[in-house]
């Protein structure tokens, strides 16, 4: 046997292998796509996440109905610490914050504006946060407000941005895989 038919099987198995993984990672986000979905829905109908969802100036005492709301309420907090990773185009946005009780968190900013959010306030600087149990959804300073990474919208938003993505490599892999095969029959007949 030749070598060099076995090493085209070889870099035809390489070839398939890289050409599954979009139609895999599409299958795996569109998949939990109806589950975060309906997870974002459960918690825009939850009562008190949708009466704590507009969050009130942060120089403004916070309502104490808002303080004791169940899952979601609202505190207050300081900046204490921004961290920024990432590379030119694309990064995560964090703010460490330590609230009225004395609890620090670190909340990852999501969602469209975290660049702008994240730039406009600076440590020492007073916010609120709406918590669902002890995670936080959203922060606040004031002059706007910005949901973080925990917060199911984000998560949702997040995920149907990469099936769309993935979606269409697939199609573009297959549209390649259609033409390479549609050119092999051409060149043998």
């Amino acid at each position: 046997m030749s070598r060099t038919p076995a090493l085209v099987y070889i870099l035809y198995a390489l070839v398939a292998v890289a050409l599954s993984i979009a139609p895999l990672y599409f299958l795996y986000y569109l998949g939990a796509q109806s589950a975060l979905s309906q997870a974002a829905h459960l918690y825009a109908d939850k009562p008190s996440c949708r009466q704590t969802a507009q969050l009130p100036d942060p120089r403004k005492p916070i309502a104490a109905s808002a303080l004791s709301g169940s899952p979601c309420r609202l505190t207050g907090a300081m900046v204490v610490d921004k961290t920024y990773s990432g590379g030119l185009s694309s990064g995560s946005y964090a703010l460490g914050l330590r609230d009225d009780a004395g609890v620090d968190r670190t909340a990852v900013l999501g969602g469209p504006g975290d660049d702008a959010f994240f730039n406009r306030v600076s440590s020492g600087l007073r916010v609120i946060v709406q918590l669902d149990g002890d995670r936080a959804m959203s922060v606040g300073d004031g002059i706007g407000q910005i949901q973080t990474r925990d917060n199911p919208d984000d998560i949702a938003r997040r995920n149907a941005l990469s099936v769309t993505l993935f979606g269409i490599l697939t199609g573009l892999e297959l549209i390649a895989v259609a033409a390479l095969l549609l050119a092999r029959r051409r060149a043998a007949s």
